[in-house]
Protein backbone atom coordinates (compact mmCIF):
# COMPACT_ATOMS: atom_id res chain seq x y z
CA UNK A 1 0.00 0.00 0.00
CA UNK A 2 1.29 3.57 -0.89
CA UNK A 3 0.21 6.69 0.68
CA UNK A 4 0.61 10.09 -1.16
CA UNK A 5 -1.96 12.49 -1.81
CA UNK A 6 -4.45 11.53 -4.55
CA UNK A 7 -7.25 9.36 -5.67
CA UNK A 8 -7.47 6.24 -7.98
CA UNK A 9 -9.96 7.31 -11.28
CA UNK A 10 -9.26 4.21 -13.22
CA UNK A 11 -8.14 0.40 -12.81
CA UNK A 12 -7.44 -1.74 -16.10
CA UNK A 13 -6.17 -5.25 -16.00
CA UNK A 14 -3.77 -5.26 -19.13
CA UNK A 15 -2.61 -8.28 -20.89
CA UNK A 16 -0.02 -8.66 -23.65
CA UNK A 17 2.47 -11.21 -24.77
CA UNK A 18 5.20 -9.78 -21.60
CA UNK A 19 2.16 -10.78 -19.09
CA UNK A 20 -0.60 -9.14 -16.89
CA UNK A 21 -0.37 -5.50 -16.08
CA UNK A 22 -2.36 -3.84 -13.15
CA UNK A 23 -2.63 -0.11 -14.21
CA UNK A 24 -3.90 2.67 -11.98
CA UNK A 25 -4.45 6.16 -12.87
CA UNK A 26 -4.23 8.46 -10.12
CA UNK A 27 -5.52 11.89 -10.00
CA UNK A 28 -3.60 14.35 -7.24
CA UNK A 29 -4.35 17.90 -6.06
CA UNK A 30 -0.41 18.63 -6.04
CA UNK A 31 2.20 19.04 -8.99
CA UNK A 32 3.09 16.21 -11.22
CA UNK A 33 6.92 17.24 -9.76
CA UNK A 34 5.51 17.16 -5.99
CA UNK A 35 3.37 13.73 -6.50
CA UNK A 36 6.48 12.24 -7.52
CA UNK A 37 8.53 13.68 -4.51
CA UNK A 38 6.50 11.80 -2.51
CA UNK A 39 6.17 8.75 -4.03
CA UNK A 40 9.69 8.33 -4.59
CA UNK A 41 10.56 9.37 -1.28
CA UNK A 42 7.96 6.18 0.05
CA UNK A 43 9.39 3.93 -2.32
CA UNK A 44 13.30 4.43 -1.40
CA UNK A 45 12.42 3.73 1.79
CA UNK A 46 11.33 0.28 0.36
CA UNK A 47 15.01 -0.17 -1.36
CA UNK A 48 13.40 1.08 -4.95
CA UNK A 49 15.69 3.32 -7.02
CA UNK A 50 14.39 5.60 -9.85
CA UNK A 51 15.33 4.87 -13.80
CA UNK A 52 14.33 7.71 -15.72
CA UNK A 53 13.08 7.11 -19.00
CA UNK A 54 11.76 10.36 -20.15
CA UNK A 55 12.05 14.13 -18.66
CA UNK A 56 10.04 17.16 -20.08
CA UNK A 57 8.60 19.86 -18.46
CA UNK A 58 4.91 19.31 -18.15
CA UNK A 59 6.08 14.97 -18.31
CA UNK A 60 7.74 12.42 -16.53
CA UNK A 61 7.95 8.84 -16.92
CA UNK A 62 10.04 6.63 -14.97
CA UNK A 63 10.94 3.27 -13.58
CA UNK A 64 11.30 2.38 -9.75
CA UNK A 65 13.47 -0.84 -9.84
CA UNK A 66 13.54 -2.89 -6.79
CA UNK A 67 17.58 -5.21 -6.76
CA UNK A 68 17.22 -8.19 -7.40
CA UNK A 69 13.78 -8.18 -8.21
CA UNK A 70 12.46 -7.80 -11.70
CA UNK A 71 9.05 -8.64 -11.10
CA UNK A 72 8.58 -5.63 -8.44
CA UNK A 73 9.48 -2.59 -10.94
CA UNK A 74 6.69 -0.05 -11.06
CA UNK A 75 6.46 2.51 -14.10
CA UNK A 76 4.92 5.83 -13.50
CA UNK A 77 4.11 8.33 -15.89
CA UNK A 78 3.53 11.78 -14.80
CA UNK A 79 2.05 14.36 -16.39
CA UNK A 80 -0.04 18.17 -15.60
CA UNK A 81 -3.35 17.73 -15.59
CA UNK A 82 -4.11 21.56 -15.89
CA UNK A 83 -1.85 24.25 -17.50
CA UNK A 84 -0.77 25.47 -14.08
CA UNK A 85 0.60 22.49 -12.93
CA UNK A 86 -1.05 22.53 -10.18
CA UNK A 87 -3.12 19.30 -10.44
CA UNK A 88 -1.25 16.16 -11.45
CA UNK A 89 -2.39 12.51 -13.18
CA UNK A 90 -0.15 9.23 -12.44
CA UNK A 91 -0.61 6.50 -14.40
CA UNK A 92 1.01 3.28 -12.09
CA UNK A 93 1.45 -0.02 -13.73
CA UNK A 94 2.94 -3.06 -12.27
CA UNK A 95 2.88 -6.67 -12.60
CA UNK A 96 0.09 -8.15 -11.75
CA UNK A 97 0.04 -11.08 -9.23
CA UNK A 98 -0.42 -14.46 -10.17
CA UNK A 99 -3.01 -15.97 -7.90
Amino acid sequence: MLTFDGRIVRYDLRRNDRGSFDRYTVESPVSHVELERALFWELSARGYERRERRKESDRYVVNYVLKGQPDATLMADYSRVDEHGARARLVLTRRALEL
